[in-house]
């Protein structure tokens, strides 16, 4: 009992700072650091609202053709215009213009064309060192929808401009004969690259080669096809070249024919069968006759269709 109670004084006199455990100075600095460098693998949560983020995610977008979602981001980001301490002024005044023509070109890559003019149009309002390049692209938005008169005007009001650059004029003038050409303006178009010719930088000499190949391509003529058909039920089907059409409108056209020409001689000029007949093969005529026509017409704008599309634009 008595070395009981003298083991237990003996653990109350000695200190208790023996059993604590102190890490030396250095490797508290150490622990200190891993955790700091800890912190810097985890990384600071990103800030998506950040203009710089959303620009990047706008151009990913971009690129990978997600035409929608780009346009939605562009805005997001166009939007922070107005927030000063998001976005430098400069940064704004200097880029946004960019950014409008991307926008533009989404909207014309989804075919929305009025939409890709409004968003050119508002680089154009500015009339800053991009409004040239953005009349450029209303042009061709213009001949990609087929509208050829409106990207004539557009391109020839670029051309006209005392504030383009000779070359982009020239460029121009180039694009207003390529309409000349989708409008079958043969002539015209001719006369344009023979002029632009002289042009060092630009070389319309493939393009004038074209406009005399499109003003001596063969055609048919729709009054001879029509003809053709009149004296002889489906042969102006052949001239246009489709003579499985002969096979059908002459058997149909003569069928016809002899029925009404049988009832008449049966009962006369009173016959039913006569008149029934004689009506269904008058109208098979007169549609040959009219189709031969038209059907020369619709060879002719196919040929054509065929020849433009072989055409290479300029870049």
């Amino acid at each position: 009992m008595r070395q009981f109670f003298a083991c237990l004084l003996l653990i109350l006199i000695v200190s208790p700072s023996c059993f604590a455990t102190e890490f030396p100075k250095q490797n508290r600095i150490l622990v200190d650091q891993a955790g700091q460098d800890d912190d810097s693998n985890t990384g600071e949560q990103v800030d998506y609202d950040h203009p710089s983020n959303i620009l990047k995610f706008a151009d990913y977008l971009y690129r990978t053709g997600d035409y929608r979602r780009a346009i939605a981001e562009y805005h997001r980001y166009l939007s922070l215009e107005n927030s000063p301490n998001r976005v430098p002024v400069l940064e704004v005044k200097v880029s946004r213009h960019n950014y409008w023509l991307k926008i533009g070109d989404c909207h014309r890559q989804m075919g929305e064309v009025e939409s890709a003019i409004s968003a050119f149009q508002e680089v154009v309002k500015k009339g800053n060192t991009l409004a040239e390049k953005a009349r450029y692209q209303i042009g061709t938005t213009y001949f990609l929808a087929a509208d050829h008169q409106r990207s004539i005007a557009a391109f020839s009001e670029l051309a006209g401009s005392t504030w383009t650059d000779s070359l982009r004029q020239e460029k121009a003038k180039l694009w207003i004969g390529i309409n000349q050409l989708f409008l079958h303006q043969w002539d015209q178009a001719e006369d344009l690259f023979t002029a632009l010719s002289k042009v060092e930088d630009i070389q319309p000499s493939y393009y004038r080669t074209l406009a005399k190949q499109g003003r001596e391509m063969p055609r048919k003529r729709p009054i001879l096809a029509a003809a053709l058909s009149a004296g002889a039920p489906g042969a102006g089907r052949i001239y246009v070249g489709r003579p499985a059409d002969f096979l059908t409108t002459l058997p149909a056209v003569i069928l016809t024919g002899w029925l009404a020409y049988d009832g008449f001689r049966q009962s006369g000029v009173r016959s039913v069968k006569g008149w029934t007949f004689g009506t269904i093969s008058g109208i098979f005529y007169l549609s040959n006759v009219y189709g031969s026509a038209i059907t020369a017409q619709i060879h002719n704008r196919q040929t054509v269709d065929q020849f433009l599309q072989q055409i290479v634009l300029p870049e």
